[in-house]
This record gives structure tokens, sequence and C-alpha cells, in this order.
């Protein structure tokens, strides 16, 4: 690697690990120019001015722009900042009783201990004052880097031709059926190597409790692709913590239009049903509802969105509420191929109802899972339960179903993917 001009050094190695290089040898610039746009398909941004640079100078170089074709954003947020090191310190050090220097020298007794109740008044009002001006100036960096992110964003789409895939997702909130990304991991450490991944690798980390979430109006995600008049092939919305007024209305864009994939987790459902209605073209779908402190349903976003005349793949994990799939999937029969449903929580709901409403009436299925779909509500003794198979489904079926590995469609990747289609990919 050493042997590879600086250029790519500095520009491609740090966006690739060992194992995806492949031996180089540069013979010219047209060699150069005609490479990169497959060494670079993927870029990450994260709420770090090294990052938001980083992706800057991939927009701005005249051959690895035109190699970029997926973003993703990540909004989880730390502050691994020197002055945080120093506040930290600070609060260690402190102690509820003063040091004999701090404390003059008095004859009585008395007023020894109200010298040292009032040095701990005075320590209590100070770390006060402290932690609130450390919250200030938090507020303050996480406003500036919040610019800077979405000026990056701009720039991004702005400039490199061919980015048409977009990913948002915030993985502190990631429980533990859902994995994270390992090419998110593995860009994390490069950016924030000093700070533990998680609270559970560094209980007693002064970190631990700086980790949280930047909030985006979900509007100025979607303004810059707006702006460049980009139609997106493919969008993940994965726990970002993006904010959509109840009363928000939609503007007139072509960002859908041409959007093939949609794959969401806890995304506003106003916003949802307008992608899906503003979505002609959707071929596959993906969601994972869950009960959370901003849990959003998106059935209600397919139920009572338009026909979907190219859907042709649906996942459902951990559905909050199925009352109206049935019609959906019914209204769905004839493109439907690969339908996944995952309850996840055993017992959770009867879905012996859905099953009899759409018995042999799903004739173009060619891929079928069903996971813990049980036959009656079980709240206890779940390894007693009885669950639906896809026999139940496939009532005089007359195709086989394919259980082969599948292609990865353009636009998508595999490591996002195991967490809504967990199926073989074909190399």
């Amino acid at each position: 690697m050493d042997a590879l001009p600086l250029e790519l050094q500095q520009r491609i190695c740090s966006y690739l690990t060992i194992k995806d290089l492949k031996s180089l040898r540069l013979a010219s610039k047209v060699w150069t120019a005609a490479a990169c746009r497959d060494l670079l398909p993927r870029i990450f941004l994260f709420n770090h001015p090294d990052s938001c640079q980083e992706v800057q100078d991939i927009a701005n170089h005249p051959y690895l722009k035109h190699s970029v074709t997926t973003l993703v954003i990540d909004t989880s947020c730390i502050h691994p900042d020197l002055k945080f090191d120093q506040w930290a310190r600070n609060l260690a050090n402190s102690s509820s009783t003063p040091r004999s220097e701090e404390v003059e020298t008095v004859t009585s007794g008395s007023d020894a201990r109200a010298e040292r109740i009032s040095h701990r008044e005075k320590l209590r009002s100070d770390t006060l004052k402290l932690r609130k001006q450390w919250r200030s100036y938090c507020a303050d960096q996480q406003a500036s880097l919040k610019r800077l992110m979405l000026s990056s964003i701009a720039l991004a789409f702005s400039e490199c031709p061919r980015l048409r895939n977009l990913i948002v997702e915030c993985n502190l909130e990631r429980d533990y059926e859902i994995s994270s990304s390992a090419g998110m991991l593995e860009k994390r450490k490069q950016f924030y190597h000093r700070v533990p991944f998680s609270n559970a690798e560094s209980s007693n980390s002064k970190y631990q409790w700086s980790w949280e979430s930047m909030h985006f109006d979900i509007w100025d995600i979607f303004k810059p692709v707006h702006n460049a008049g980009r139609s997106l092939n493919s969008l993940m919305l994965l726990d970002a913590d993006l904010t959509c007024p109840l009363d928000w209305t939609p503007p007139n864009t072509p960002i859908f239009q041409t959007l093939k994939h949609l794959r969401q987790i806890n995304s506003p459902t106003n916003f949802l049903t307008h992608i899906v209605a503003s979505a002609p073209e959707l071929e596959s779908f993906g969601t994972f509802d869950r009960w959370n402190r901003r849990s959003y349903p998106s059935m209600p976003s397919l139920m009572s969105g338009p026909l979907l005349p190219n859907l042709r793949a649906l996942s459902l994990n951990r559905m909050t509420k199925e009352e109206d799939l049935a019609q959906f999937l019914l209204r769905q029969s004839h493109t439907l191929q690969h339908l996944r449903i995952d309850q996840g929580y055993r017992g959770s709901f009867d879905w012996s109802r859905v099953v009899a409403d759409v018995r042999g009436k799903l004739p173009n299925l060619r891929r079928v899972e069903f996971n813990n779909l049980s036959k009656g509500l079980l709240p206890y003794r779940w390894g007693m339960a009885n669950y639906f198979s896809t026999v139940d489904i496939l009532q005089g079926h007359k195709h086989k179903l394919e259980s082969d590995p599948m292609e990865l469609e353009n636009g998508l990747w595999e490591d996002y993917e195991q967490m809504f289609f967990p199926v073989k990919i074909r190399a």
C-alpha cells in the first residue's frame, strides 16, 4: 500500500479496508479516472469536522466525485472535545471537603464548620454553573456542526452526479435484533478512535453520558436533494431521530418519483405517507416497527397510500398494527413476489384472520418467510405456541418457491439489507 501514489493513499485507502483493496498499478491519469468510478461508491458523514472535510474533499475531487453513488449520514452525536476533558477532570477532582489551604484559620470550631458548609455550597454552585456552561458550549458546537453537515450534504448532491442513494441513521438506539452496518462501524473507528462504541464496552468512561442524537428537521436533510433536482433510487431512514411537524405540507419535488427501494425504522408517519404516495415506481419496502419513546407505526403509511403498481418485495418486522394488512396484500397480489413477516414478539397478535383472508390469493409469490405468526394470543408459555408456516398461506400455489441466493439490487447494500431481507446475496 505504501507504494501507491500519495493521492490514492489519502483519497482512496482511507475509505476502504485492506481486504477491499486490490492490487493497483497506475499507468496514466486516464486509467485513474476510469478506476475511480468503482473505488469509492459509498461515503459516510458524521458530526465531526474531519468527516465533513472528507466529504467536501471527495465532492470537489475531479475524479472521485464521479464514483459516489451512496451517501450515509449518521445523526448520532458525541463531544470528544478537550474542554470536555478538562470539565470532567474538574468534576472528578472536586470534593465536598475543602482543602486546608482554602480554609481560613479560625479559632472557633463553629466558625470552621460554617466555613466548610459555605465552601461546599460554593463547590455545588460552581459545579452547576460549569455544567450549564458545558451544555451551552455543546449546544453551540452542535448547531455549528449541524450547519457544516447540511452544507456537506448540499455539496455532495450538487457535485456528485451519480449520487442517488441516501441512508440516514442513528445507531445509538439499536437493539439486539438490529445490527449496525459494518461499513458504518469501520468509519466510526477512524473518527472516534478515542471514544468507546457503546456504553457496554466501558461503563466507567467519562464519554458515556455524552452520546446523544442530533435532531434534524426532516426537510433539512432532503432540501439539498431537492435543490440539486435529484431523484433518489433508494432511501433508508433508520432511527434517524428526524422531526416532521404534523401540519407539514410537502413541497412539489421530484425526489421520490423514481424511488425503487424504501427502508425505514421509526420514521415520522406523515412523511412516510408522503413518500409512499409520491413513489409510483416503488419496487421494495422494508419496515421495522417497535415500541419506544417515539414509535411511529408504518403500516398506516402503506394502507392509506395508493396502489403501488411495481411493488415486488415487502418485509414487515415487529408490526405494531396489522388490522388492514390482509386488504393491502390482496390489493398488491398481482405484483407481490417476495413477502417476509417477522413478528418478533411471539404471541403478541393472533394472525388467524389475516392468514385466512389471504390463503391461496397471492398467486405470484416466489419467496415467503414467516416468523412467530401465532395462532392465537399467547401471553405466556411461548414454547407451547403454534405458529403459521408458509404452507398455511400457499394453498394451491402454482409456483415453486425460490431459495437460491438473490441478486443485490442496484443502490442497496448487503450490510443494511440483512436487517430487512436476511437472505444470502449472490456474489
